[in-house]
């Protein structure tokens, strides 16, 4: 197996308790340093690049095992890249410093203005304290975005935000997965509709006065499928993606971490189980007629399997408004 996405959960705690998580409430664990040698090994063996994405729960809350990773990954025989998805709380100038030094990328969690990202996540203030950082000390970075019933119609208010930071690059739109807490309500398709359309013209608009103009994740997608709409964006469905836990368990991906129906083995296995991931694709009757068809970048299939009783079309709507506006 050749892995070029690999996932490491460096620790289960967390210093947020945002209403959505689909992790749950998890006993505290954090990675061992002699974990992180045998779970780099598992993306040796592969010539093209790899990612490597350090993750939580709140990776910030073990800053030397991100220093550590990073350490580690310099003795790969392969082109990389490393980055770091975090709530921005504890984006402190050392720390900054040290993923300068190892030029780790950054993604921070925001879900649009103070007042809904506290009632989703909480400490805006301290998150934009984070960004301040960042900024101030040179390092770019970017955020995503959970798609609820309560944002939804206000996605356009994260760009707002994002363009008083001139380092900012962009944003991605990560629609809710029902599962662990999931305390927030899906958005409906005629809302998603709505706050996507919003989302992209003010993008424009801020985007005609910026330098560096602000990125979204899923038009690039968009784009990128509609050059090449036999590719696969989803890592897990190439089965080249593998997420490995503090206790040194490999599952798929992120999304499908701690779930015993997905676990494919452990580090120190000689092979993997065959994931079920890649059986998990976006198809139905609807798709037949579909203008996007034979070029539609598809849904991520974890989120097909744990959505597909609540929410199983959102991600049709997304790519179909998207493909609309830029095309």
């Amino acid at each position: 197996m050749i892995v070029n996405y690999l996932i490491l959960i460096l620790t289960t705690r967390c210093d947020l308790r945002c209403a959505y998580c689909y992790n749950g409430d998890l006993s505290p664990l954090d990675m061992d340093k002699a974990m992180i040698e045998p779970a780099l090994a598992l993306a040796a063996a592969g010539t093209g690049p790899l990612r490597i994405q350090l993750t939580g729960g709140e990776p910030t809350l073990v800053p030397e095992l991100i220093v550590a990773v990073a350490k580690a990954a310099e003795k790969l025989r392969r082109p990389y890249r490393i980055s770091l998805q975090t709530n921005g709380l504890r984006l402190e100038a050392d720390l900054v410093r040290d993923l300068k030094k190892y030029s780790i990328e950054i993604g921070v969690s925001l879900d649009g203005a103070p007042a809904i990202n506290d009632a989703q996540r909480g400490r805006s203030r301290e998150v934009l304290r984070g960004l301040g950082v960042l900024e101030r000390l040179d390092w770019p970075f970017v955020v995503t975005t959970v798609v609820t019933s309560f944002n939804g119609l206000n996605l356009y208010q994260t760009p707002l935000i994002l363009s008083q930071y001139g380092l900012a690059r962009g944003l991605g739109l990560d629609l809710l997965i029902q599962k662990g807490r999931s305390q927030v309500p899906a958005i409906t398709k005629d809302d998603l509709a709505k706050g996507v359309r919003r989302l992209i013209q003010t993008l424009r608009q801020i985007n005609a006065r910026r330098k560096n103009p602000l990125t979204l994740r899923e038009e690039e997608f968009s784009r990128r499928h509609q050059a090449s709409p036999m590719e696969v964006f989803c890592q897990a469905c190439r089965q080249s993606s593998l997420a490995v836990t503090p206790l040194g368990l490999v599952y798929p991906c992120g999304q499908t971490a701690f779930d015993d129906r997905f676990k494919l083995g452990d580090v120190w296995s000689d092979q993997f189980l065959k994931s079920p991931l890649p059986e998990l694709v976006l198809k139905g009757a609807r798709c037949q007629d579909c203008f996007l068809r034979g070029s539609c970048p598809g849904e991520c299939p974890s989120r097909l399997f744990f959505n597909q009783v609540n929410s199983p079309d959102l991600a049709c709507v997304m790519w179909r408004v998207l493909a609309e506006e830029i095309f």
